[in-house]
């Protein structure tokens, strides 16, 4: 079953331009229906809740969160990867 944006910005206590962002970011990249609208299950959800429970990130800002997810993505370059993997993995 799929959640559309608002429904998964509410579940996660995200605002929509949130998800959004890290959708584009590759952060959390949630399906697509035919009309392109962004769809999320409830697994990469919890998934995603774990993740940031994990590193003790889920409860905090959003402005907090972002400065983490773009530390690790300097970490990743550091390592001379070549592409950045996304954080959190596509259902």
């Amino acid at each position: 079953m799929f959640i559309r944006i608002g429904q998964a910005a509410r579940y996660l206590g995200f605002s929509k331009t949130t998800l959004r962002n890290w959708d584009t970011s590759g952060y959390l990249i949630p399906h697509r229906s035919p009309g392109n609208h962004r769809l999320y299950t409830r697994n990469l959800l919890e998934d995603f809740i774990q993740f940031l429970t994990k590193f003790g990130k889920y409860k905090s800002n959003v402005n907090e969160i972002n400065k983490y997810f773009e530390k690790q993505a300097e970490l990743l370059l550091q390592l001379n990867a070549t592409r950045c993997i996304p954080l959190i993995i596509q259902y």
